[in-house]
């Protein structure tokens, strides 16, 4: 059995996936834009290079995420995501 975690953006999914890509030795899979996806006659142009799907791999976790309009983006609230790492020295070359 897996466990991914599916997080909804406020048109920041990119940047977010290319800090963790960076900071966290994760490995984006697919940065999915609308441009690209079968709904972009439904998407303004100025959203057109927001993100549709996007996934990252972060040691053995797998991490989905999509940009939302402003209309349909709620403000996370009340979660967290903890990492249990192997190592004392991992926790600090993170960190």
């Amino acid at each position: 059995m897996s466990l991914s975690f599916h997080i909804n953006f406020d048109g920041r999914c990119a940047e977010a996936f290319r800090f963790h890509e960076s900071n966290l030795g994760g490995v984006i899979g697919s940065l999915l834009t609308y441009r690209d996806s079968p709904t972009s006659a439904n998407v303004s142009d100025d959203w057109q290079e927001k993100i549709f799907h996007g996934n990252i791999s972060i040691d053995n976790i797998e991490l989905a995420g999509t940009d939302l309009s402003a209309d349909e983006y709620i403000k996370p609230a009340g979660f967290c995501l903890l990492l249990r790492l192997p190592s004392e020295d991992r926790v600090t070359s993170l960190f």
